[in-house]
C-alpha cells in the first residue's frame, strides 16, 4: 500500500488514504488489515 506510511503515522486520514489509492474508507480498512496481519507473520 503506497500511502499505509503516512496513515500509520496520522500524517493522512483513511478517507485520504482511500481516495489517494482509488478505494472506498471500507476498502481500505481492510486491505490495511490484512498488511498488519501480513506484517505480523514476518
Amino acid at each position: 500500500m503506497k500511502c499505509s506510511a503516512p496513515f500509520r503515522r496520522e500524517e493522512l486520514s483513511a478517507v485520504a488514504a482511500a481516495e489517494r489509492v482509488g478505494l472506498v474508507r471500507t476498502r481500505f480498512y481492510e486491505l490495511y488489515a490484512g498488511y498488519l496481519r501480513a506484517a505480523v507473520r514476518h
